[in-house]
């Protein structure tokens, strides 16, 4: 039986759309020090982007904190959506052919 973070794994990058496997990126702001956040606050990542996120660089080298949550906010919420179908999100600003992500 396939876990929830398998299923996140399987998915494209939210960022830069590569497809998948993925990394699952926990949502960095849902947790309590040194505790990871639940497994459903997790969002695909590539391994580039993910490196880049936690490292502010590349394409986040410029993003403050209140971008960096809105971003994992929307990519969880975003993942939910697809695993479940039940999103209310329309995914990272656009798709890899230029249409809407979800």
């Amino acid at each position: 039986m396939s876990t929830y973070l398998d299923k996140v794994r399987a998915l494209g990058c939210f960022n830069c759309w590569e497809p998948g496997p993925s990394q699952a990126h926990h949502h960095t702001a849902r947790r309590g020090l040194s505790q990871r956040a639940k497994d459903e606050d997790s969002m695909p990542l590539c391994h580039t982007c993910h490196h880049d996120f936690h490292a502010a660089c590349g394409a986040f080298k410029t993003w403050g904190k209140a971008q960096r949550r809105a971003f994992q906010d929307a990519g969880v919420e975003w993942t939910r959506g697809k695993l479940t179908g039940a999103s209310s999100a329309e995914g990272h600003l656009r798709g890899p052919d230029g249409g809407d992500a979800a």
